[in-house]
């Protein structure tokens, strides 16, 4: 990657679907080997799937550790936040049927 920034081919590297602890070793062996760290993480990351805020990813990218920018990718959640997938409305829109919401409520949609 190193000779790739020199030669002006790339700007920098990223990483993807990796944890803290491989954030924090990558960008920790490139500095002691003198070559440019990540300056980027991408994982995926939705109001469904916030893994990436659970295990330590985000404190890790953040500017007071490695400083390495955080990319969602799937966002949507494969469209299931979008409501593309959806016979029924989701719990707290379904005024119209208690019983069907609350069912809604107990097994929720969508990857978790």
């Amino acid at each position: 990657m190193e000779k790739l920034i020199e030669q002006g081919k790339i700007r920098g590297w990223g990483l993807c679907n990796d944890n803290a602890y491989g954030l924090t070793a990558c960008t920790r062996t490139a500095k002691m080997l003198g070559t440019t760290p990540p300056c980027s993480m991408q994982g995926d990351f939705s109001l469904i799937d916030r893994k990436s805020e659970e295990n330590g990813v985000a404190e890790a990218a953040s500017p007071y550790n490695e400083n390495v920018g955080f990319m969602s990718y799937n966002a949507l959640a494969g469209g299931m936040l979008t409501g593309k997938y959806l016979d029924t409305p989701a719990a707290l829109d379904d005024f119209s049927n208690r019983d069907r919401a609350m069912e809604s409520l107990r097994s929720p949609r969508g990857r978790m």
